[in-house]
């Protein structure tokens, strides 16, 4: 791990475990269900991004988000401060 990803892109913690992320977030392939995706009424929509990262013993895994939002809302807005699931690889 290089000694700079956590000044980079910072850590999250999750269950207690900190983790130290290793790239920037991007938008998953995932498909959200069709309620959960978008509340037409209110012009508002779910979607998840991920990031790599690797945890305190040196696992690597990659962490999740699910925000909701709009279209007009920089990307970079969003509290990524609490992620949903982290799963290892």
């Amino acid at each position: 791990m290089k000694k700079d990803d956590e000044q980079e892109f910072g850590s999250v913690t999750f269950l207690g475990e900190k983790f130290i992320l290793r790239g920037q977030a991007d938008h998953t392939s995932r498909l959200l269900s069709e309620e959960n995706y978008m509340d037409r009424a209110n012009g508002v929509f779910q979607f998840e991004m991920s990031a790599p990262a690797r945890s305190d013993s040196g696992e690597e895994c990659l962490v999740y988000w699910i925000f909701r939002g709009d279209e007009d809302r920089p990307i970079d807005s969003y509290d990524y401060d609490s992620p949903n699931r982290v799963e290892f690889y």
